[in-house]
């Protein structure tokens, strides 16, 4: 670990690294009684410790270059009107492969395979599948409810080669930018199904004694929901650290007391957060799920969405403000000018795969999910087994048209 540290960061010294071990800084554990360090260290790290971010050789360049592409969206006047909400329209085409290790499936069994897709969205529209490809495959039309986007296919494997597949789609994605009065939002109808729907306590958006003691304490005696999410939101920003996590830790226990007990974590815990601290204090909210498409920062992404009557669903986005607030050459206006932007706002570098988690799959998987929160890589099985995720490999390359 010594040896990397001084690879990633200016004037590495042993002090610093016996500092960090001792602040219990460094992401670690022991494993059959070996010291073993999490791949994301660094990272994490630097997430925490200024200093160590200046010193991390292309950390300031990274975040620079994403604030130079999201920064005009919060600096942006909001839209004047509800139906101005969708605009600054951006055109994508997706290259999606998949390819399965016949020697890591089951002989002569039928794989079932369960693809990403999107969904259709207000701010995510125009969507039309343009190839379908596959080795011995029945695809199936696309599932785009709208909660989770699925292709689904089967595949027969022969015993003999590998298994590929090949989807290319095309979509339109627009900026929401919600100009909210909290004057006029309404009441909720606790009767209503939605209301119901996303309120209750479900697994990783659990609505403990703990979780609501909290919300309660964060929103005091406020009373209008908008007001509410928007305390909640503050708390997230000034107490919730980016982070990196290991996920089979995450999934066996739970994402948003993950997050609260760590007080850190990626884009998924932040949502999974946000959304249980709304939901504890009678706030419907939900997890969103899909990809940041920003070029050269391509990756999974998740945020969160409330519902306020009148407006309807509502982003809130914590971790990506925190995320462009680590910009080194970013003022203090335009700090605060994020942190405004990405509650009721977002920029339009997004491809929206689940509106809700966990996720389920249609048809149903028969056996155990190898990420069970949502639906971003595939998923397979064949002969009664889960395909497990060393057998799969996938790709997904964005072209802005």
């Amino acid at each position: 670990m010594q040896q990397l540290l001084a690879q990633k960061i200016e004037a590495f010294r042993t002090a610093d690294f016996n500092k960090w071990e001792l602040n219990g800084q460094l992401d670690c554990r022991y494993i059959d009684g070996q010291k073993r360090y999490a791949v994301h260290t660094v990272e994490n790290l630097a997430f925490q410790d200024a200093e160590v971010a200046r010193r991390l050789i292309g950390w300031n360049a990274y975040y620079e270059g994403l604030m130079e592409t999201l920064l005009p969206y919060a600096l942006a006047p909001s839209a004047s009107s509800i139906t101005q909400s969708w605009r600054n329209s951006l055109a994508f085409t997706v290259n999606s492969q998949l390819h399965l290790n016949y020697t890591k499936l089951p002989p002569y069994q039928t794989v079932r395979c369960w693809s990403p897709f999107p969904i259709l969205t207000p701010s995510q529209t125009d969507i039309q599948l343009i190839t379908a490809q596959a080795d011995e495959a029945t695809f199936f039309p696309p599932w785009s409810d709208p909660e989770t986007g699925i292709v689904y296919l089967e595949m027969k494997n022969s015993g003999n080669h590998d298994l590929n597949m090949r989807l290319v789609y095309s979509f339109k994605t627009k900026e929401i930018s919600l100009d909210i009065n909290p004057n006029l939002v309404g009441s909720y109808d606790t009767n209503q199904s939605l209301y119901q729907r996303y309120t209750r306590s479900e697994p990783h958006l659990e609505i403990s004694e703990q979780m609501q003691e909290l919300a309660v304490q964060i929103t005091a005696r406020e009373e209008n929901p908008y007001h509410k999410a928007q305390k909640v939101y503050q708390w997230m920003l000034q107490n919730i650290r980016p982070g990196h996590v290991s996920y089979p830790l995450v999934l066996a226990s739970s994402a948003s007391h993950y997050c609260l007990e760590h007080k850190m974590g990626d884009s998924t815990l932040q949502a999974f957060l946000f959304a249980t601290l709304c939901r504890s204090t009678g706030i419907p909210a939900r997890v969103v799920s899909g990809y940041l498409l920003v070029p050269g920062y391509e990756k999974p992404w998740s945020w969160a969405e409330f519902y306020l009557p009148y407006y309807g669903w509502v982003p809130a986005d914590p971790a990506m403000a925190k995320t462009i607030s680590l910009a080194p050459q970013l003022k203090e206006e335009q700090r605060q000018r994020v942190e405004t932007y990405y509650l009721g706002h977002l920029d339009p570098y997004r491809l929206i795969l689940n509106q809700t988690s966990p996720a389920a799959l249609s048809p149903t998987k028969k056996t155990e999910r190898n990420m069970s929160l949502f639906l971003l890589e595939p998923e397979a099985e064949a002969g009664g087994k889960n395909i497990p995720v060393e057998a799969i490999k996938f790709t997904l390359t964005f072209q802005r048209q």
